[in-house]
């Protein structure tokens, strides 16, 4: 898994989890299988999310693409 990608998915189970939200909550919230959250955080999803569903999982996570796309050097 690429940095970028360990990245996004770090952020993504930072928030959801300072959210009280589960995997299976996310995923469905989303609009996925109830899986998704799962397999992305666990690393066995092997393409990245897209813009789409990066956008949904910042706007139910209450926090803007930017901090979850944004790569500190």
């Amino acid at each position: 898994m690429n940095n970028y990608k360990n990245i996004l998915i770090s952020r993504i189970k930072y928030y959801r989890e300072l959210r009280n939200i589960s995997q299976e909550q996310l995923s469905l919230m989303i609009g996925r299988n109830k899986d998704f959250i799962k397999k992305l955080e666990g690393g066995f999803y092997k393409k990245e999310p897209t813009l789409d569903t990066i956008e949904k999982i910042a706007k139910i996570l209450f926090v803007s693409i930017d901090i979850l796309l944004r790569v500190d050097k």
